[in-house]
């Protein structure tokens, strides 16, 4: 018994030294050959089963082996090696690093999906960006997608609606607004329309804007109610030193600065609580700094208020308090209200402005006033949308942009000081989906979500986080709010 035990044990000792090198650990010998115990991925038939290694479901494993899985993601072998096969639920796989390392509820860059990217803010899986921009004197607010309001610039009896009186170069939430469908500024105020129909409004209320008696409220840093929800408001226009709404039923309501008849109730009496204007066939509404204009169902504009130079198309040159018929021959699809003169989109999208031309803030190539809007605008066809200031208009054509008028603090962003009494087009701006202006600043709304602001600056109303220097063309985007 004891021989055949030394027998067995020197013929496996004359094998083992005779035959291939000794395999390494994890290795089993197989026809003279070291066969992996698994497979690896790393393009080698390592266990023997003639599989090609990037088709071999224990290459797979071998990848999702806690020691080198990727993260948070299921693997597979692939033909450049452990490669994504699915990504965790929460997580994307946007970038060139290993595994799944994107978080699609608050990438900037990837929001809900790869290559979604954010001009502001990714929330829960969506841009919680911009979708409406408006400006004041020295100040802009937006309306966010979440339906909460930022505002930057001067913040002068409390305009930003922050709860403070302090300027910023930057965004800051106006505070107690997470539902607004519809904002409007005024020159030294704000207002909001919220989802219910309430509008809620801030900043100066020194002539009794922000529908309160000045007599108790002269500003308010933070939103109050100036018209119930029991209104039925749809639209809401801010002027110089008043506010109107439209209601659903096509009349409207105002309160405010009346001393040149601009609520339109037919007094010179201003309102600290709203007066019906004598007028009730209304779709679109907008506020100049002391007089008002209405696109009316049949595409006809009446204006009322101050007349200082034809702004009403009027022809006797006085302020008017009620509103009259309809401009002769205009038939409009968009309307805007400028400092002393306004626009409007006509029917066959051409752009017609009338009023104060001083500057060529008219854009017909003269700096003349013109009483009626019966010159149109040059150079420009199939205008989407117009916006006009206190002495220049700006113009949208599909995602182009183009200015004319004063450009003393580089309003127009031409990159100089001079005005321009024909439109000029500004060659960055090739996407725009909204824009704004007011005072001597003008603001875009991009497609991808950023805001860019350019013109005067001595309150940070740019955005960009600085104060001071003037912007004579756009650059850089007004910063994410605070």
């Amino acid at each position: 018994m004891s021989v055949r035990v030394t027998f067995v044990v020197a013929s496996v000792v004359l094998m083992t030294s005779c035959s291939s090198p000794g395999c390494p650990e994890g290795y089993t010998r197989r026809d003279d050959r070291c066969i992996a115990e698994s497979e690896a991925c790393d393009g080698a038939d390592l266990d023997g089963d003639e599989l090609a290694d990037v088709d071999d479901p224990d290459a797979d494993a071998w990848c999702n082996d806690p020691s080198r899985a990727l993260p948070s993601a299921l693997a597979r072998c692939g033909a450049s090696g452990c490669e994504v096969d699915e990504c965790d639920a929460t997580r994307l796989d946007c970038t060139s690093a290993p595994g799944c390392e994107t978080d699609p509820v608050a990438s900037e860059e990837h929001c809900g999906t790869c290559g979604h990217a954010c001009g502001w803010e990714c929330r829960a899986s969506e841009c919680d960006d911009a979708v409406q921009i408006e400006s004041g004197w020295a100040f802009h607010c937006a309306r966010r997608a979440s339906g909460t309001v930022v505002c930057w610039g001067s913040n002068d009896q409390g305009r930003l609606g922050d709860g403070t009186r302090t300027d910023r170069a930057t965004p800051v939430i106006v505070v107690g607004i997470d539902d607004a469908v519809e904002i409007t500024l005024g020159e030294h105020h704000a207002c909001a329309r919220r989802s219910d129909g309430s509008v809620w409004c801030w900043g100066s209320n020194a002539s009794q804007q922000l529908a309160r008696p000045v007599s108790s409220l002269g500003f308010s840093n933070t939103p109050i109610e100036a018209l119930p929800s029991s209104a039925g408001a749809v639209e809401i226009a801010g002027g110089g030193f008043h506010s109107c709404a439209r209601l659903a039923t096509g009349r409207v309501t105002c309160w405010g600065d009346n001393a040149r008849g601009q609520l339109g109730d037919g007094t010179r009496t201003s309102r600290p609580t709203p007066a019906d204007a004598n007028i009730d066939d209304v779709v679109e509404l907008s506020a100049g700094s002391f007089h008002m204009c209405a696109r009316r169902r049949s595409g006809g504009v009446s204006c009322w208020g101050a007349d200082p130079t034809r702004v009403l198309a009027d022809d006797t040159r006085r302020d008017v308090l009620s509103p009259p018929p309809a401009i002769a021959r205009l038939e409009a699809l968009s309307i805007t209200a400028g400092n002393i003169h306004n626009c409007a989109i006509r029917s066959d999208r051409r752009a017609v402005c009338w009023g104060d031309g001083r500057f060529g803030a008219l854009g017909v190539g003269t700096v003349a006033n013109h009483p009626a809007p019966d010159v149109v605008v040059a150079e420009l066809t199939d205008v989407d949308e117009i916006a006009a200031g206190h002495q220049h208009t700006c113009a949208r054509v599909g995602s182009d942009v183009f200015c004319w008028g004063n450009n003393g603090l580089g309003e127009l962003g031409t990159g100089t000081l001079d005005y321009e009494t024909l439109p000029r087009e500004l060659p960055v701006m090739t996407d725009a989906i909204d824009l704004s202006v007011r005072g001597h600043d003008t603001c875009v709304l991009r497609r991808s979500g950023e805001v860019v602001c350019w013109g005067h600056n001595d309150a940070g109303q740019i955005g960009d986080g600085t104060t001071g220097e003037d912007r004579l063309a756009p650059g850089a985007p007004v910063s994410p709010p605070e």
